[in-house]
């Protein structure tokens, strides 16, 4: 009895007709194994590579001021200060730090010099600069260094560390003007 379905199985299977895994006939098959094959070629056997900004060990921060001058009379007006970097990287991050990319100076402190002095007003804003570095990553890398260390240097958060002074006479520059 045994024998008789072992052999009445291989008759079924071999006179039935071939389905195809998934729905797929040979032309979708080889369809799909050349698509397959160009798209290694084009992304890689990894996949396609994605880059990221990311801090550079701990960062090694340091503070430091931007001077501006922010009027000309009396009246001062509010100037944005942006982040900066030595170098190209993908984004602005960061750093884990209390930093904006971006802050605005705001209005404020009157100074006073009395009748026929030049009196103008400059802002010490406070930053922050720590190293950043791209990174490469892929579904197989967990990343690799895309380019060179680059110092990143952004404006405290809320302004923190910064204040308003006073300048008198030939120190008077444009509004806008900055030192470091």
């Amino acid at each position: 009895m045994k024998i008789l379905h072992l052999l009445s199985t291989a008759i079924l299977a071999r006179s039935a007709p071939t389905v195809p895994a998934f729905g797929m006939t040979a032309d979708t098959r080889d369809s799909v194994s050349t698509a397959t094959a160009l798209l290694d070629k084009r992304q890689g056997a990894c996949g396609t590579w994605t880059t990221s900004t990311g801090v550079v060990g701990d960062g090694n921060p340091w503070q430091a001021h931007l001077h501006i001058q922010v009027s000309l009379t009396p009246a001062s007006v509010s100037i944005t200060v942006g982040s900066a970097t030595s170098g190209s990287v993908s984004s602005w991050i960061s750093g884990g730090f209390a930093v904006e990319m971006s802050i605005e100076t705001g209005k404020t402190r009157a100074c006073d010099g009395g009748p026929g002095k030049t009196v103008f007003t400059w802002k010490a804003v406070r930053r922050t600069a720590y190293k950043v570095q791209d990174y490469r990553f892929n579904q197989r890398n967990a990343g690799e260094p895309a380019r060179n260390v680059h110092e990143k240097i952004s404006p405290n958060r809320n302004g923190v560390g910064g204040d308003f002074y006073c300048g008198r006479g030939d120190a008077c520059r444009n509004r806008g003007d900055q030192y470091v």
